[in-house]
């Protein structure tokens, strides 16, 4: 995907569902930990984790804003 300033990790992977590279996505607010989860992607639910430039992050999607070059790993556990 193309690198657009104040990409999150939750709103790239809206952006690669509406370029049709994901078929499904549902993401979810948790209020408790102030950010957003995946909940479901590709049929897969539960149990997605994320790694920016290899790093895994102990956060939710929505709390990290890329930086140009950043590579984005998304994992189901």
């Amino acid at each position: 995907l193309n690198y657009q300033p104040g990409l999150n990790s939750c709103s790239m992977l809206n952006q690669a569902k509406n370029e049709g590279k994901i078929r499904s996505l549902t993401i979810i607010r948790y209020e408790s930990l102030n950010s957003d989860y995946v909940k479901e992607m590709n049929g897969y639910q539960e149990g997605w984790t994320f790694s920016i430039n290899g790093d895994s992050k102990p956060t939710g999607c929505s709390n990290y804003t890329l930086n140009k070059g950043d590579t984005v790993k998304w994992k189901y556990n």
